[in-house]
């Protein structure tokens, strides 16, 4: 599904078809990426991928709570995701 060239970057997690059609594919990078370049290459990506599938959205898997600041005053954020297996 993922093309080779763009393999060495990401993993594919999950992939799976809602009701409407539309193809989820969600991905985690292999390395750590500024905000500004990992949503520009998960731009590039999906756009590859509507190359062969034109319903194809991609997602990458929560991060969570980077924030430097809320952590230091002890705030926490929690997700809901969990990953099917």
């Amino acid at each position: 599904m993922i093309p080779d060239h763009l393999m060495e970057y990401v993993d594919l997690v999950e992939q799976k078809k809602d009701p409407d059609g539309i193809l989820n594919v969600i991905v985690s990078l292999k390395e750590n990426m500024p905000p500004e370049k990992r949503g520009t290459f998960l731009l590039d990506l999906e756009d590859e991928l509507c190359k062969v599938d034109a319903m194809v959205r991609v997602w990458h898997t929560p991060l969570g709570d980077k924030n430097s600041l809320r952590n230091l005053r002890g705030i926490n954020l929690e997700s809901n995701y969990e990953p099917e297996n």
